[in-house]
């Protein structure tokens, strides 16, 4: 996932990094990208996107704000589940699901290209 392709100003974190630095043991997605206002964490996964993927954007989500990670400017976060092959029954339910969407905007890509024009149209709006 490369940040700076939504913008150039964005920042990338690891958030294997992040974690180890602050000593979270839990579960945890792949990457938090800010973008001015705007917070993106991403689980990233190579097949179909399983229920326990959903879990991950809600425990990083837990940890961003618990551990202090997220800028107090952070306005709206987006919670981002990119899959190479689809969904398995139950995770679209799973990131509708009201205390996801009470947290973080949740999207669903496929593929790079769907999800970096995702991305793209989620920050332009948030910028106006």
């Amino acid at each position: 996932m490369q940040c700076r392709a939504i913008d150039r100003n964005c920042e990338e974190f690891d958030l294997d990094k992040v974690a180890e630095d602050r000593g979270y043991t839990g579960k945890r997605a792949d990457v938090l990208c800010i973008c001015g206002s705007v917070a993106i964490v991403i689980e990233e996964t190579s097949g179909k996107a399983k229920k326990e993927d959903v879990e991950k954007l809600l425990a990083s989500l837990s940890f961003l704000k618990e551990k202090g990670v997220l800028p107090t400017y952070v306005k709206l976060i987006l919670c981002v589940l990119h899959h190479g092959e689809g969904l398995y029954k139950g995770v679209a339910e799973e990131l509708r699901r009201r205390d996801l969407k009470r947290r973080c905007k949740p999207i669903s890509a496929n593929c790079d290209h769907d999800l970096m024009t995702k991305l793209r149209m989620a920050w332009e709006l948030s910028r106006r």
